[in-house]
Parts: structure tokens; sequence; C-alpha cells
């Protein structure tokens, strides 16, 4: 006697493919304008600035009796005792014949102010509010004209070929804004791979001065 199934066949039923992925598409669609609603997670951290720019933490000792080997634009206080007092600029530059150190250069461009050269290529002062000066301020400010100036000339004076050795150095105190430092990597960045190297150092407080002795 034969024996009939009275159980049927069923059939799981499955989702069609594009069933499958018009859900993902609503759900990855959901949480992504949830991610990005208005409503930003709170940090509990301090507020960050949109420009954190990075801070010279090192401090280098610059021996008054070191050679100068290459234009030199040092930025320190007008009044080294005063941290309030307007920024100077300072170009020294070497003597290729006759190696001068940093003290030689430094005391003669001082030299040059002592007999009241207001045209001095050496030496500028920086306006206070030179920060807020626009481009076309800064074109009139002899201050930046000078290091304009002097960039070119050195270049045209010494970095005639493209050389790694091309050098210009920077030395500066260590609250020197950051703005200043940009407009002198912008000039030499004018002239390519002629002058293909810029030297910073940030210079330690300076000492009061013993007998015989001088330093930066």
């Amino acid at each position: 006697m034969s024996f009939k199934n009275s159980e049927e066949n069923q059939e799981i039923e499955f989702p069609s493919l594009i069933d499958m992925v018009f859900l993902l598409l609503v759900f990855f669609m959901a949480t992504l304008s949830l991610s990005s609603s208005g409503n930003p997670t709170p940090t509990t951290g301090p507020p960050q600035r949109p420009f954190d720019l990075p801070e010279a933490k090192g401090e280098t000792s610059v021996s008054s009796e070191e050679i100068i080997k290459t234009l030199t634009i040092q930025i320190e206080h007008l009044d080294a005792e005063n941290a309030e007092s307007p920024k100077a600029l300072y170009f020294l530059w070497p003597d290729r014949d006759h190696p001068v150190s940093e003290k030689q250069v430094y005391e003669q461009v001082k030299s040059e102010l002592h007999q009241l050269s207001p045209d001095s290529s050496h030496f500028a002062v920086l306006p206070r509010n030179y920060l807020a000066l626009t481009d076309s301020d800064m074109d009139t400010c002899r201050a930046f004209k000078l290091i304009e100036e002097n960039i070119r000339k050195y270049k045209d004076d010494y970095f005639a070929q493209p050389s790694s050795s091309n050098t210009i150095e920077i030395r500066a105190v260590r609250d020197t804004e950051f703005q200043i430092i940009n407009f002198i990597m912008n000039q030499c960045s004018r002239y390519g791979n002629l002058i293909p190297k810029i030297t910073f150092r940030v210079l330690s407080a300076k000492e009061p001065e013993k007998e015989g002795s001088g330093g930066v």
C-alpha cells in the first residue's frame, strides 16, 4: 500500500537582488544624514584654533665669534632688555675674501646707526602694526623693501647657479611672529633652485655682557 506525503513542498522566498540593493542604499543614506547633522558631538578638550602653527621649541645659542658664511637676517627687539620694544632687522653679509665673525659684522652695522645713517641698507625697524599691513603697504614699507633688496642682491652676487649649498639664514628671537618668517621664505622661493635652502635658528635670550665678552 503506497503512502502519499500529505505535506506539500514549501518554497522559501528570497527578496530579489535589486530589493536588497535598494534597502542597503536607504540604510546608508539615513545613517549618513544622522552623522552629518548640525549638532556635532561636544568635545571635552580646549577649543581648537583654525590655524595652529608649529612653535619653535628649541633654543640655539649662537657664538658671537661664529663666522658669517651667508646672508643672515637677524630679527631681535630694538631694545634687547625690553620685549615690548619693536622688532629690528639686521642684514649681516659675509666677507668672502676675509672671513668675519658675527660680532664684527654686527658691530659694523651698529656703527652705521651711530653715525645717524637712516638709509642704511643693513638695518630696519618693523612698524608696530606690521601684522595689519596690506600687500600694497608692504610694497612701500622700508623694512620689507630691504628684505627683498638684500635677498635679491645677495642672489645676484653669489647664487648665479643652482646649488644645494645656496643658503639664506634667519636668526630670530623666540617671539618672532610667523608672518615675517613667511615673508622672507616667500622672497627666497621666488628664485626657485637658486635659493633651495633656508636655515632657521631661534636666538637665546641675551644675558648681561661680561667684560671682554659678547654674544647673541
